[in-house]
């Protein structure tokens, strides 16, 4: 069930390495499921923007913030947020 997929995607010690690990004889099964919680992701929650809660409170970045920026707009280059956390 997408909902059950989608729990497993977004736990952050299990995500999509946990589903290839259990489902390695069957791995059309783990890329229907990442399908269609892709899916449900792009209707429900792509268009939605994040802000950097330093930003909204106004204060200036850290060294280490720029950095983290930086590394992550790069990354959102290249895939959206879905594919970059799973």
């Amino acid at each position: 069930a997408p909902v059950y997929v989608a729990g497993i995607l977004l736990h952050p010690a299990l995500r999509k390495s946990y589903l290839s690990e259990r489902w390695k004889r069957n791995p059309a099964w783990v890329s229907n499921a990442v399908k269609s919680v892709r899916k449900i992701w792009s209707i429900e929650y792509k268009s939605y923007q994040l802000q950097d809660k330093q930003q909204e409170k106004g204060q200036e970045l850290d060294e280490f913030d720029r950095w983290r920026q930086k590394v992550y707009s790069t990354a959102s280059e290249v895939k959206d947020e879905f594919d970059r956390f799973i």
